[in-house]
């Protein structure tokens, strides 16, 4: 099983792109990123995503990255969300305090 692991770790190479997702300019380097990922590696706009954002800013960032031409992204993300039933995940608006079952979880052992 190592000869099979080894060549895929080996060619395997994470990146991190920070920015503000809400920005054409962080979607422009992104696609820009992936755009030399392929030439580098040959990957054949073959990626694994991690989307690390806020439920309320989701929309907002899988619209840039539409509008900058990586519907390539996009639209494997939209599949399994329509795919999925809806969860009961107590999202919030951006700006405020959280859910109130964030607070409930913390009160439980006697913290505010």
């Amino acid at each position: 099983m190592e000869a099979l692991v080894s060549p895929l770790a080996k060619r395997n190479v994470g990146y991190y792109l920070p920015g503000d997702g809400q920005d054409p300019e962080t979607a422009q380097r992104l696609k820009e990123l992936l755009t030399q990922i392929d030439k580098e590696r040959g990957t054949l706009r073959n990626y694994c995503y991690y989307l690390a954002i806020s439920p309320g800013l989701f929309a907002g960032v899988i619209n840039q990255l539409g509008m900058a031409g990586l519907t390539h992204v996009v639209v494997p993300i939209l599949r399994v969300w329509k795919a999925l039933p809806p969860r009961n995940f107590p999202n919030y608006a951006v700006g405020t305090r959280g859910p109130k079952e964030a607070d409930e979880l913390i009160g439980r052992n006697g913290r505010r």
